[in-house]
């Protein structure tokens, strides 16, 4: 799970590197959550690149599933966005993955 914080209307600033095997595990753990609360996503297929911990200025944080573009390398689309606070264990990965002042 990278991730990334909103810096304006287009870009991210890139804040964490994805650090490999825990990221991936937490990545994994998140996407069963999603298809869990959400059936329709692992019936219909829900293919996801990576999941981004995204901090919004109002203090909200969101999951936001991508999927790299098919035709442009280095380059992602949105699939999804999720209120990151209904899923379990939100806490730990916001310490994980934010900076301390962004931290709820």
């Amino acid at each position: 799970m990278a991730l990334l914080r909103r810096s304006d209307g287009h870009r991210f600033e890139r804040q964490r590197e994805s650090s490999g095997g825990h990221d991936a595990e937490d990545q994994a753990r998140v996407q069963a959550e999603m298809e869990q609360r959400y059936p329709v996503l692992a019936r219909n297929g829900f293919p996801v690149s990576r999941i981004v911990l995204w901090h919004k200025k109002s203090g909200e944080s969101l999951f936001i599933a991508l999927l790299d573009h098919p035709e442009k390398a280095g380059e992602s689309c949105f699939t999804a966005t999720f209120a990151a606070a209904r899923f379990a264990d939100i806490d730990t990965l916001r310490r994980k993955y934010l900076r301390p002042e962004m931290q709820i």
